[in-house]
């Protein structure tokens, strides 16, 4: 024991000669993706020497009050020159005829710092801000704010309508739209807030920096952010209309009184929403307080007007322009019109506030307060496959994928330490023939975004939950905004009697998305119903869940363990390392035992003692095997710059896209496709595809083939969804017959039992249609409405694992989308050459 020492807040501790230390070292259990661990020792028996008794400030002594075993306790522990424990954090147990210590070091320190916090308390401030058009705007082209506007379906109100003098204009509702935090900014507050940097090239691949989160729920609108502008008692002046029979005031606002009663009124300085408030009471005998009137002028031209009802202690919202006069009138009816006389004294008094509104206030700061740091690290390394490396004498840690550390330059030759091989298992325990990560939905039986690692062992179990996400997975594609916007579900829609919908808030939903910017092809108008301001646009940010279904960040980030999880081989190998091996060994790299004749990843250290063997969990590295890495969890992504549509063919169903990229192949290509009977692409903005094709392959080559409707003008565009790069549109009109023979039928019958409407809003019905079937499921349906006078294209569902499916129709026609007249829809299912019963709506 002469060779080892041991201090515990820089004060050397008494070891007996018999004390062993025995330490395990992990950084990350293969095991175990759900968790990240940390190093740690056995129970340490230390004596109860008068020196340790004193260094432990008489700890177990009658009427002590150390506090040794409350607090963060600095250890170190030497064996010769090798810190093999430095600045680690011990823990007293107990005490019996022994102090008993516990110590842990590695990412202790890391976690210890973010224990019991939440994303509230890492300093967030930068996230808040007032909610309105001008900030919503801004947000889509800033480069310096670390939230966004992601126009996107959040099952609210997401179009209102103005009737004008000659139509109807439909604008995005920005009220129905919800902020989004930048992860990345999330991440640099949590390392800042623990005092730590970080590295690693995961964090400037695109799938990190455009990545955001949610606020978690609908950014309140009772209650607006104000500018005060004025608080006066109004000037009172009485008159009585004969021609309509009342009694009224008329409310002067000072600065600017007009003498003309009829006139009264106070002019805006500058454009924006105001909220006036009237509070108080007035009354002419028995007559009391009716409503007031509130009228914009621009010149002598009325703009809009409109009234409060019932008691005066209300408000409303108005949109001005700087130069816009205002004018008040509450009024009083005389019903009998013989009551009283002109110039009966008005009894009481009006308070009228006019105050200028910035917007509603999204506080990120309390809003984020039940999301724990802990987790939301989790979610990220979770996320990307990381194993987190700590510098053993700096705050600083090292990411690193697992495809990256099996791709390193370096690897340590153990041959020499090798002694036995005690072990070899072939079933990882946790571990299934599929393996899922999930989402949470809103639905419960959902499963559309989740993913599964898939292991050819038959000897396991058929399937696990290996990750278990918070973060919730968006819903079915909607038809709103660019045709392509999945369901953020914040807004629960119910259908009153009369056919207005309640849009009831959700809360504690967080959802992971990225950010896609979009140019439209004709004026986009955005606005704010509740404020009551608006603008036309070009240029917006809406949303993309590219690579975000689990599927694909398996494929991207934990394709090795898959390979290495196939025919697995998990070893208990007896080794004699030495201090100065353990005080340099690096968890990043592979070792290479000559008598196992392979390299192999170290999994664990099992309870490491100076000066005899140790025990260490490998697992096996086949070198030979060809280690498919994905699309980014190598580091090397081979990512493009550009892709350029150069020709498409057409025969039949078949269409083949000859395109030109500077990828690397192959390489995950988005197709995606709209047909339209007018000959134009994209279709109006208000008006919801007839039907969409969206397709993701990953080509080996710079041709993609895939069927599709023939008979119809298509345009067709092609993404790189990991750097966000979007080709040109190809045109085509595709005349050609479309001789499709389906495959033989894997089922018997497909029944529509019941239709259920889910909501109505504007011109689109959502339905769900519930169905039984002899088809094993998961499987592809496609969703056929028809009617004699109104057209619309099939809805494809792809591996359907529900017995419903949702799906939107036009809700008024009449020959023409967009007419005035309902329309009743028969409703079929089908599956290859199988069709359901019809169902009329």
């Amino acid at each position: 024991m002469n060779n080892e020492k041991l201090y515990i807040n820089n004060k050397e501790i008494e070891l007996a000669d018999v004390t062993e230390i025995s330490k395990t070292f992990q950084v990350n259990d293969l095991a175990s993706l759900s968790n990240r661990q940390t190093n740690f020792t056995k129970n340490i028996k230390i004596p109860k020497t008068p020196k340790n008794i004193l260094t432990m400030d008489f700890l177990g002594v009658v009427g002590n009050d150390s506090n040794l075993p409350y607090q963060k306790n600095v250890v170190n522990y030497f064996v010769g020159n090798d810190a093999v424990i430095y600045n680690g954090w011990g823990v007293f147990t107990q005490t019996d005829e022994f102090f008993n210590l516990n110590i842990y070091d590695g990412n202790i320190d890391f976690f210890k710092a973010i224990e019991n916090k939440n994303l509230s308390d890492v300093g967030i401030q930068g996230l808040n801000h007032i909610k309105n058009l001008d900030n919503v705007l801004n947000s889509f082209t800033s480069t310096t704010l670390n939230y966004k506007y992601i126009i996107a379906d959040y099952n609210g109100k997401n179009e209102y309508t103005t009737t004008g003098a000659t139509a109807a204009t439909t604008y995005i509702n920005i009220d129905y739209q919800i902020p989004s935090a930048k992860v990345s900014y999330l991440w640099n507050r949590i390392f800042d807030f623990a005092g730590f940097s970080y590295s690693g090239s995961v964090f400037s691949n695109i799938d990190f920096t455009n990545l955001y989160m949610t606020f978690p729920k609908p950014v309140p609108t009772n209650e607006p952010s104000l500018t005060p502008v004025t608080s006066q008692y109004s000037n009172i002046v009485t008159f009585y209309d004969n021609v309509l029979g009342f009694y009224s005031y008329n409310v002067i606002l000072l600065p600017n009184p007009i003498a003309s009663p009829q006139m009264t009124n106070t002019t805006f300085n500058v454009s924006g929403s105001y909220r006036i408030k009237c509070s108080g009471s007035f009354s002419i005998g028995e007559l009391n307080t009716g409503y007031v009137k509130w009228s914009i002028y621009n010149g002598t031209t009325l703009k809009s007007s409109g009234q409060i009802n019932g008691d005066i202690y209300q408000s409303v919202i108005v949109s001005a322009n700087a130069g816009d006069r205002l004018s008040l009138m509450a009024v009083t009816k005389d019903t009998s019109y013989s009551l009283f006389s002109v110039g009966t004294p008005i009894i009481g008094s009006i308070l009228t506030d006019i105050d200028l509104v910035t917007g509603y206030n999204a506080n990120f700061s309390e809003a984020l307060i039940d999301f724990s740091v802990k987790d939301f690290v989790n979610e990220i390394m979770q996320r990307f496959g990381l194993t987190m490396f700590k510098n053993k004498y700096t705050n600083q840690i090292d990411f690193l994928t697992l495809a990256e550390i099996l791709q390193g330059d370096e690897h340590l030759d153990w041959s020499d330490k090798f002694l036995t091989k005690v072990s070899e298992k072939y079933i990882v325990d946790d571990y299934a023939k599929k393996s899922y990560f999930k989402y949470k939905y809103n639905a419960e039986n959902d499963t559309h975004n989740d993913g599964f690692i898939s292991i050819s062992n038959e000897n396991l179990k058929d399937s696990t939950t290996v990750i278990a996400s918070k973060i919730y997975s968006p819903e079915y594609r909607s038809g709103f905004v660019s045709n392509t916007s999945n369901v953020y579900k914040f807004w629960d829609k119910e259908v009153k009697d009369d056919s207005t919908i309640n849009y009831k808030e959700l809360t504690g939903r967080y959802y992971f998305l990225r950010a896609n910017n979009y140019t439209a092809t004709y004026p986009v108008r955005i606005g704010s119903q509740v404020m009551n301001v608006s603008t036309v646009i070009s240029n917006f940010t809406n949303d993309s869940f590219s690579r975000l279904k689990f599927q694909e960040i398996i494929y991207n980030y934990y394709s090795t363990i898959e390979s290495i999880l196939d025919k697995s081989k998990l070893l208990q190998v007896e080794f004699y390392l030495n201090s100065s091996d353990i005080e340099s060994f690096d968890f990043k790299k592979l070792i290479y035992v000559k008598q196992l004749g392979s390299y192999y990843l170290v999994n664990k250290i099992l309870n490491w003692i100076d000066g005899k063997s140790t025990r260490v969990e490998l697992i096996k590295v086949d070198y030979m095997k060809n280690f498919d890495t994905g699309g980014n969890g190598s580091g090397s992504t081979g990512n493009g710059t550009y892709i350029t549509i150069t020709n498409i063919v057409t025969n039949g169903c078949n269409v083949v896209i000859t395109f030109a990229t500077d990828a690397v192949l192959p390489h995950q290509i988005k197709v995606i496709g709209q047909p339209n009977d007018f000959g134009v692409f994209p279709p109006p903005f208000n008006v919801d595809p007839v039907y969409y094709y969206e397709e993701t392959v990953y080509p080996v080559s710079n041709t993609i083939s895939f069927n599709v409707l023939a008979g119809n003008f298509w345009g067709f565009y092609l993404q790189l969804p990991n750097e966000n790069i979007i080709s040109n549109a190809y045109y085509f009109e595709n005349n050609s017959t479309c001789h499709y023979v389906p495959p033989a039928a894997d089922l018997t019958y497909i029944t529509i039992t019941s239709i259920e409407t889910l909501s109505i809003d504007s011109n689109v019905r959502t339905i769900k249609v519930y169905f039984n079937t002899d088809m094993v499921l998961p499987d592809d349906l496609t969703l056929n409405t028809y009617d004699f006078n109104n057209f619309s294209l099939p809805i494809f569902y792809t591996g359907v694992n529900t017995n419903y499916v949702i799906g939107n129709v036009e809700y008024m026609g009449n020959s023409v989308l967009g007419g005035t007249s309902v329309i009743s829809w028969g409703v079929t299912l089908q599956h290859d050459s199988v069709t359901s019963n019809v169902i009329y709506i």
